[in-house]
């Protein structure tokens, strides 16, 4: 029992239940106890460590099925769970079991002292919970975004800023709320009252003074804990459901990696069910904490508790500890029975996008390639790209204003040489889709064409959506009039998807690397942005757009060398 609990009762009541013998609640409140702080809560601790152990050790198998992302979201998760039941057992768990009641004197007011461990592993749960519901509905809701933002915040700067953030709101609480104070107590031994020393863990001045309460404990509490994490978690779960019912609406057909993506937003959906239903009582007392601050409830006249009254709040109380001490000790059979996947997503899978009909394939064929790269090979440069690039300055001022002149369009110097570097570009993409080692070229592709996208980026054109669908157009255009099978498109579709969604990865997150890069001087961002450029194309020369035009073009002399022998021609 905690003794800040004491001081709102009525000590009239108090002195004439026990004089009197009048103590039924008492002793029914200690049975109730000792079973539901004391057995129920130790052996739901044991559960809960010998469950999270497990499933720790299983997330660290590389087939598990969860993305490595989550599997770390899992491994958080699993610890504060495991600290929440450990110093549930040690506050209240072994002193139910001895006493029926804790009491808040001698050994147990040195034990006393780790019940702020238990508040903070309950606000790391909250928001390390609140953090996986907010990347859940970031990759349904806008997973190109989620997938810049995700590169740049690892999954362990978030769960230190989840430990450094519960250790400072619960802080003063193991600091400056609680104290011990030396007390005497009478016992009767044979018949003879003696008097015994001994210390009492009391609550200090300061946790009743209205100013400190509403600084460290009523606002925090309102932020942190609740309601505000808890109407997030409840609103971006419901969104997210929304948006992936209407997903699974709108397809024609889902692949194994979507069947396994939906499972997955399944089982946090009931883990967030769980924690709302588990977390409803402690929700609830938390409220009711919050109202009785003293900035709130020191008003005169206000009546002290009366023992059925104080005895029915502990009832409300220990209910609420157990079930959250239920969540915690449960969590890990959601995620413990997931089957080994022995489903190995290739990195062309993970990263292709695919098109709504019967024939497009998750993975482009190594033989389907090479029939595109043959006929692309026949075609000039000018006339596959110049048309693209004339479709895109339609749709783009700032493309436009690059390839500014008084000669046609498509015999400007500067287009030209865009228009070679375009088709050196997608030249090398086709070589690696049609190589037989394609695992190791599609990275290197996908790590070009991210450079791409940042290149432009920075200089200053930007990716826009329209100008995404403007460019496969136009790229799909070209490529129907050079093939005439009819599996090409498919594959086409299936390319330039791949470059485009790439290319505009690579300007998220150089727009979110530009954001952190402000305070520089534009001298330096300005080498910065020439030296990315000769890396990107090392072996490029500078072609100037304009005389009164500050940036440059790369074009690529040679951008990848061609070698027939790995393309396999049927």
């Amino acid at each position: 029992m905690d003794a800040e609990n004491t001081s709102g009762i009525c000590l009239e009541d108090l002195v004439q239940s026990f004089s009197t013998g009048n103590n039924t609640f008492v002793d029914n409140y200690s049975i109730f106890s000792r079973l539901v702080n004391g057995y129920m809560t130790l052996f739901l601790a044991v559960f809960g460590v010998v469950g999270n152990a497990a499933l720790l050790r299983q997330v660290r198998q590389k087939k598990y099925q969860l993305s490595a992302r989550l599997r770390a979201h899992l491994v958080a998760l699993c610890i504060w769970d495991s600290v929440l039941v450990v110093s549930c057992s040690l506050c209240y768990g072994f002193l139910s079991v001895r006493y029926g009641i804790p009491p808040f004197y001698g050994p147990a007011a040195y034990i006393l002292l780790l019940q702020p461990l238990g508040s903070f592993a309950v606000s790391g749960t909250i928001l390390q919970l609140t953090a996986i519901t907010i990347e859940r509905y970031l990759a349904v809701s806008r997973p190109l975004q989620e997938r810049a933002l995700k590169s740049r915040f690892s999954v362990k700067w978030i769960c230190l800023s989840i430990f450094l953030l519960s250790a400072v709101l619960n802080l003063p609480s193991a600091i400056w709320e609680r104290e011990l104070q030396p007390c005497w107590r009478i016992v009767m031994e044979d018949g003879v009252r003696t008097v015994q020393w001994t210390v009492m863990n009391v609550a200090t001045e300061l946790d009743s003074n209205p100013i400190y309460t509403l600084l460290f404990q009523f606002i925090p509490d309102l932020i942190f804990r609740f309601p505000t994490p808890i109407v997030l978690i409840i609103i971006l779960t419901v969104r997210t459901l929304q948006l992936s019912c209407h997903g699974l609406a709108a397809s024609a057909h889902m692949d194994k990696r979507r069947l396994t993506s939906n499972g997955t937003l399944m089982l946090l959906t009931l883990l967030n069910c769980k924690f709302l239903f588990c977390h409803a009582s402690y929700m609830v007392n938390t409220a009711m904490d919050m109202l009785s601050h003293p900035f709130l409830a020191a008003r005169e006249g206000h009546a002290p508790q009366t023992l059925r009254q104080f005895i029915g709040s502990l009832y409300m109380n220990d209910v609420a500890n157990c079930l959250v001490v239920l969540h915690s000790a449960t969590n890990w059979l959601l995620f413990i029975r997931q089957r080994k996947s022995n489903y190995r997503r290739s990195y062309s899978n993970s990263m292709l996008s695919t098109v709504n009909d019967e024939r497009s394939p998750s993975v482009v064929n190594t033989t389907e390639a090479a029939d595109l790269l043959l006929p692309y090979l026949q075609t000039s440069p000018t006339a596959f790209a110049v048309p693209f690039l004339a479709a895109l300055c339609d749709s783009n001022a700032a493309m436009s204003q690059r390839f500014r002149g008084e000669a046609p369009f498509d015999q400007r110097a500067s287009v030209l040489s865009t228009a070679s570097a375009v088709y050196s570009f997608m030249r090398g993409v086709l070589i690696d889709f049609a190589s037989e080692q394609k695992k190791t070229g599609l990275r290197e592709t996908r790590l070009r064409c991210r450079e791409l996208g940042a290149a432009h980026q920075r200089l200053g054109v930007e990716l826009r959506t329209s100008d995404i669908k403007v460019a496969r157009i136009a790229l799909l255009e070209r490529f129907a009039e050079m093939c005439h099978q009819p599996v090409a498109p498919v594959v086409a579709h299936t390319i330039v998807s791949f470059v485009l969604c790439e290319m505009r990865t690579g300007s998220l997150c150089e727009t979110i690397e530009a954001r952190k890069t402000r305070w520089r001087r534009p001298r330096k961002l300005s080498r910065r942005r020439s030296s990315d450029s000769r890396q990107l194309y090392p072996n490029s020369s500078l072609v100037r757009v304009n005389d009164d035009d500050s940036h440059f073009l790369n074009v690529p002399l040679e951008l990848t060398s061609i070698k027939m022998n790995q393309i396999s021609v049927p």
